[in-house]
C-alpha cells in the first residue's frame, strides 16, 4: 500500500472516529430532555443555592478549553525533519484525536452543570459550542495534505522515489 492510500485510509478512520464523538454529543441531547420530562420540573441534583457559583466556574473551564485547544494545536501538529511516514500518520491521527476529544469538553461541562442545577439552557449553551468547535477542527484531507507537503519524505513520494 502506497502512502497516499494508507494516508486516506487513516484519514476514513479518523472521520468516521469523529462523526462518532459527535453522535455521542448530541446523544446527550437526548438524555438531557427525557430527564426534564421524567423528573418535571428538574432542578437538579445539587442545591440551588450555590448553583451561580458553579456555573460561573463551568463557563470558565469552558473558556479555558476553548484557549487549550487553539495553544495545543501547533504542539500537536508540529514536524521533525526525523519524522518518518508512519511516525507523521500517527501525529495525523493523535492530533485529530486529542484536538476533537477537547473540543467534547464544553458539551460535558454543560451536561454535568445541568445534572447539577437544572439549568437545561446552558446546556445547551455548551453543546452549540462543542458542536462549532467540532466542525472547525473536523478533519478535512486538503488540510492533511497540505501539513505534509513540507516534510522531505512526503515530497521524495510524491517526486516518484518510493
Amino acid at each position: 500500500m502506497n502512502f497516499k492510500e494508507e494516508l486516506k485510509k487513516s484519514y476514513r478512520m479518523n472521520v468516521l472516529i469523529s462523526a462518532a464523538l459527535i453522535v455521542v454529543m448530541l446523544s446527550s441531547a437526548l438524555i438531557v430532555e427525557i430527564l426534564k420530562a421524567q423528573l418535571k420540573p428538574f432542578q437538579g441534583f445539587r442545591p440551588r443555592p450555590k448553583a451561580q457559583t458553579l456555573r460561573l466556574v463551568f463557563y470558565g473551564l469552558g473558556i479555558v478549553q476553548i484557549i487549550l485547544v487553539r495553544f495545543l494545536q501547533p504542539a500537536l501538529y508540529k514536524q521533525t525533519p526525523a519524522d518518518d511516514l508512519k511516525k507523521l500518520l500517527l501525529k495525523l491521527n493523535r492530533a485529530n484525536l486529542v484536538t476533537l476529544s477537547l473540543c467534547e469538553i464544553p458539551a460535558l461541562l454543560g451536561l454535568v452543570l445541568f445534572l447539577l442545577t437544572g439549568f437545561y439552557r446552558d446546556f445547551y449553551i455548551f453543546l452549540i459550542i462543542s458542536l462549532i468547535l467540532e466542525i472547525m477542527y473536523f478533519p478535512r484531507l486538503r488540510s492533511w495534505e497540505e501539513w505534509l507537503r513540507g516534510n522531505p519524505q512526503v515530497d521524495d513520494l510524491q517526486g516518484g522515489k518510493e
